[in-house]
């Protein structure tokens, strides 16, 4: 391959694993690669296998017999392969004569890491460059190096959590804490600092007279599963509106509350099963211990934890009726806070 050719017909190379011999083959004499080269590479480019396999079978026939450095390479390939056998990790390794990304930069051994079952292509890449280095500084650094694709590993963790759960949430955030009138942003950081005292996870939206949608809003696009909303006439009546945002009301709810469901004007019952959503007045004294009855234990991760959260909590619905239900019985916050 002429030196000027090399970069470009690299590039075509390394589009095997997206299209076939033929189309890169076209693209090669598109960039002006004489067609008896173009058949020489196809001879190479297209070997993949086993390491030690196809390390035998090219020193075998003799491939590179006639040039001293690919004879070189395939002895530090051998080399390489042992020492990932010592390890353990040979037999998650391919030995692909088509990976050909960088190689105007790398100077020895290229690698890329795939995840099997992800269709993102690689997530992890890299090599050895000798020279690379000292293009930004005075002499040059032998070196090896890898990058890591984060959005494609994201993007797996993400599909990974979908399929364990319904949803995934962007956020911590328990509970929204929202007002309908102006003048309320001090009760609304009351309300909070009382959540946070007792280990709750709260939020406010950082204005001083919101409109009610922009808050609501936030809450739903960020998964925060519940709102507490409060108005001039709830401060007055002293008690604040307990609203769960990302359950339905289920058949099983309906049963328990019994009478209570019954006793709704159809209306509001299809009212309620059309927006999913349950909306509660709650004593101001008691929304603590609402909301921390109401948080149960959930299998929803959050985004931004790899891990299943010890606080990452969904409401109940049952749990919040139950409190209301359950006269005489002491607050549990204490059992689930």
């Amino acid at each position: 391959v002429p030196a000027d050719l090399f970069r470009p017909i690299c590039s075509s190379v390394d589009k095997l694993d997206k299209i076939s011999w033929e189309d890169v083959k076209k693209e090669m004499l598109e960039k002006t690669l004489n067609e008896d080269v173009a058949d020489k590479i196809k001879d190479f480019v297209l070997l993949k296998g086993k390491p030690l396999e196809l390390l035998a079978k090219m020193k075998s026939e003799n491939v590179f017999a006639a040039c001293a450095s690919a004879c070189a390479a395939l002895a530090d390939m051998e080399l390489l392969f042992d020492y990932l056998e010592c390890y353990g990790v040979l037999d998650k390794f391919s030995f692909d004569m088509s990976l050909a990304r960088g190689l105007d930069y790398y100077t020895g051994v290229i690698y890329e890491a795939v995840l099997h079952g992800a269709d993102v292509g690689s997530i992890a890449a890299g090599g050895r460059y000798d020279g690379l280095v000292g293009i930004f500084g005075n002499h040059n650094i032998p070196s090896v190096g890898v990058s890591i694709g984060i959005e494609r590993v994201f993007a797996i963790l993400e599909a990974k959590k979908r399929k364990e759960c319904a949803a995934i949430r962007a956020t911590e955030t328990e509970v929204m804490v929202t007002s309908l009138s102006k003048n309320l942003l001090k009760e609304r950081m009351r309300i909070c600092r009382e959540l946070w005292d007792n280990g709750i996870k709260a939020e406010l939206l950082m204005k001083r007279d919101p409109k009610i949608k922009p808050q609501l809003d936030h809450a739903n696009n960020t998964g925060i599963p519940l709102a507490v909303i409060i108005g001039e006439s709830e401060v007055a009546e002293g008690v604040c509106q307990l609203k769960v945002l990302l359950e339905a009301v289920p058949d099983e709810i309906k049963a328990r509350l019994g009478a209570e469901w019954d006793a709704l004007p159809a209306e509001t019952q299809a009212k309620q099963e059309r927006d999913k959503q349950k909306q509660v007045k709650v004593p101001r004294s008691e929304l603590v211990d609402t909301v921390a009855l109401s948080l149960t234990p959930s299998t929803a991760p959050t985004c931004c934890d790899p891990q299943p959260p010890t606080r990452a909590r969904t409401p109940s619905l049952s749990s919040i009726f139950l409190f209301f239900s359950s006269a005489g019985k002491s607050p549990v916050r204490n059992a689930v806070a």
